[in-house]
């Protein structure tokens, strides 16, 4: 897992913050209602371990042996489930009302920061990839350990793409980028740290892996 300059938890705050993704349900069949609460307890799960096994982390750990365990704790996803407003929802609306609720917070929100920029979305595609990931597989799912398993993903949407860019940054754009991509889901953590370096979603687009089309670190 790369390194960076450590700019989610100051060394001079107080009280550290909660942190995570906004993560959208957009199917709701029958077999979802068992599947979506067991994705959504591996992902935070993972995104956790992934966290905690992190090694660029020095001002967290000046700041005494207890504080990485209890920023980890501190994470916690936001869950948009509301069959009405987001079953067969498609990514531009679900990008749509991510924008309008972040800019509902006012100007003065971070909206730079990374669960601000992007959300998730699990969709009927997405969470069959997920069916058979549970809290248990953790330890076990990471790259370098398998060779046959087929990734489980989820697709990371940011709410700027349209606004992002104009005209006299054509040579920014990236062939293919739509505002949003597939994701491994152990690489949550590191599009989270990317962001916090101000690495953009594009960026991180054409690193792709072109045979499987998802995004794996």
């Amino acid at each position: 897992m790369l390194s960076y300059t450590p700019r989610l938890f100051s060394t001079t705050r107080k009280k550290l913050p909660d942190w995570g993704y906004h993560i959208y349900r957009t199917t709701y069949t029958t077999e979802s209602d068992t599947l979506f609460p067991q994705a959504i307890e591996y992902i935070e799960a993972a995104i956790k371990q992934d966290f905690e096994n992190d090694g660029g982390w020095p001002s967290i750990y000046l700041q005494g042996p207890d504080v990485k365990r209890k920023a980890s704790a501190k994470y916690q996803s936001v869950i948009r489930d509301d069959r009405e407003q987001f079953n067969n929802a498609s990514i531009p609306e679900i990008r749509a009302h991510f924008e309008a609720l972040v800019k509902s917070d006012g100007p003065e929100v971070n909206t730079s920061s990374p669960g601000k920029s992007v959300c998730i979305m699990i969709d009927e595609e997405s969470l069959q990839t997920l069916k058979h990931k549970t809290v248990d597989c953790i330890k076990t799912d990471m790259r370098d350990d398998r060779e046959t398993e087929t990734d489980s993903y989820v697709k990371v949407i940011e709410w700027r793409m349209i606004s992002a860019y104009d005209e006299s940054d054509a040579e920014d754009k990236v062939e293919g980028f739509q505002g949003w991509m597939k994701c491994w889901t152990r690489a949550l953590w590191n599009v989270w740290i990317q962001l916090w370096n101000e690495d953009s979603l594009s960026e991180m687009y054409e690193d792709i892996d072109e045979s499987e089309g998802i995004y794996l670190v």
